[in-house]
C-alpha cells in the first residue's frame, strides 16, 4: 500500500532520511506531502519549487530540496530529505498546493 510522508515547517530544522521509498507514478507509490512548505503561483513551473538532486555523498541516494517561494525569490534551495536508493532521475510522486484551486495537487519531481 501506498506510504504518505508529510512534511511541515519543522521540515527546514534538519535533513530527514527515508528508507525503502517506492518511486513511481500512480497509486503503488510512495508520496511526499509537501503541501505545507510552498504554493506554487499560476503559471509556474512546480519544478521551480521542488527537485530532486542527486547526493553528493553517495550518489545511489537521492536529495528532496524545496524552494518556498520559486526560483525567483529570494529563498534558496533547502534539504528537506534524503530518499537511500533513489537514484537520480526517478520519478517521486509528490503532492502540493497551488493558488489556482483549493484542492491539493500531485505531480512528480524527478
Amino acid at each position: 500500500s501506498r506510504d504518505v510522508v508529510m512534511f511541515d515547517a519543522s521540515a527546514f530544522g534538519d535533513t530527514d532520511t527515508i528508507n525503502s521509498f517506492l518511486v513511481g507514478i500512480g497509486t503503488t507509490s510512495d508520496m511526499l506531502d509537501l503541501s505545507e512548505l510552498f504554493t506554487v503561483t499560476s503559471g509556474a513551473a512546480l519544478s521551480t519549487y521542488a527537485q530532486l538532486i542527486v547526493d553528493p555523498a553517495n550518489a545511489a541516494n537521492s536529495l528532496v530540496q524545496v524552494d518556498v517561494d520559486g526560483a525567483g525569490g529570494p529563498n534558496t534551495w533547502t534539504t528537506i530529505a534524503k530518499l537511500t536508493g533513489v537514484a537520480d532521475g526517478s520519478a517521486v510522486s509528490i503532492l502540493y498546493d497551488n493558488d489556482t484551486t483549493t484542492v491539493d495537487q500531485t505531480g512528480t519531481i524527478s
